[in-house]
C-alpha cells in the first residue's frame, strides 16, 4: 500500500467515522514510518565513520522525533481552531504536497548527478572501497 493510500485511508476514516478503517490506516502508517526509520538509519550508518556513528545516530533521532512532534502540536492547535476533520485534511494535503515536491526534486537531482556521488547510497553496512591506482 502506498503512503498516499495510507493517508487517504486515515482521512477517509475521519470523514466516515469508521473505527476499523482508522485502525487499518494506523497500522499501515506505523509500518511505513518504521520502515522509513530503519532505512534512514541504515543509510546514515553506511555513510559515516565508525568513530562518529553514535553522534550521527543521536542527531538522526533528534531530528526524526522533532519531525514527529512539531506536526502533532500544530495539528492540535489547528484542531482547536477549525475542528478535527478540517485540520486533519489540511495536514494530509500538506504531507502529500510535500511528498510530491520532494519526489520531483529527487528525480531532478538524481538525473543530474554523476555515478560517483552519494545521491543513492547503498543501504548495505559495508564500507566504501576506494580505488587508489
Amino acid at each position: 500500500m502506498s503512503n498516499f493510500a495510507v493517508i487517504g485511508v486515515g482521512v477517509g476514516a475521519l470523514w466516515t467515522r469508521s473505527g476499523p478503517l482508522f485502525i487499518v490506516g494506523t497500522v499501515f502508517a506505523g509500518a511505513a514510518v518504521g520502515t522509513l526509520f530503519r532505512h534512514g538509519l541504515s543509510v546514515t550508518d553506511a555513510l559515516c565513520d565508525p568513530g562518529n556513528r553514535a553522534e550521527l545516530n543521536a542527531t538522526y533521532f533528534l531530528f526524526l522525533y522533532s519531525g514527529l512532534v512539531v506536526p502533532v502540536l500544530l495539528l492540535g492547535f489547528a484542531d482547536q481552531a477549525v475542528g478535527t476533520r478540517v485540520s486533519s485534511t489540511m495536514l494530509a494535503a500538506l504531507v502529500v504536497s510535500t511528498a510530491l515536491v520532494g519526489l520531483a526534486l529527487g528525480r531532478r537531482t538524481e538525473s543530474t548527478s554523476t555515478p560517483d556521488t552519494f545521491s543513492r547510497p547503498s543501504t548495505h553496512l559495508t564500507p566504501v572501497e576506494e580505488n587508489h591506482e
